[in-house]
């Protein structure tokens, strides 16, 4: 996916994605928000401009059929091996950061798309 925030990108639910479509999609419609005591919930994205539908690329379509295949619509897409929510300051700890230092060390560039991911997008 591209143009996704982290938090609108892990409150994609099954329901979400159309794989079938002629041109598959995803709505973009709801994003991980933290209340006064700190606690997780799903809610609005952040302004209403960030409504709407992304198209996906054929290869993430291959990539997210296993992942909504005979799931319930209300499921997260995206979760940690036991189910849950992923957590960005883990995922960015354990997954992001060494993933961007091992791609540096076979030479693809830096990019704020590429080193950041508060917004994940293309950098093209």
């Amino acid at each position: 996916m591209t143009g996704t925030r982290f938090g609108e990108a892990t409150a994609l639910t099954v329901a979400d994605v159309d794989l079938l479509s002629k041109s598959p999609t995803a709505r973009i419609n709801k994003a991980w928000k933290r209340d006064g005591q700190n606690q997780y919930y799903i809610g609005a994205t952040k302004t209403g401009a960030g409504k709407r539908t992304i198209g996906l690329d054929p290869a993430l379509v291959e990539l997210l059929i296993p992942l909504v295949a005979s799931r319930p619509g209300k499921e997260l897409v995206f979760t940690t091996p036991k189910g849950g929510r992923i957590i960005h300051k883990l995922y960015w700890h354990h997954y992001w950061v060494p993933a961007v230092r091992a791609a540096e060390a076979i030479g693809l560039t830096k990019t704020r798309a590429f080193t950041t991911s508060a917004t994940l997008t293309h950098p093209g």
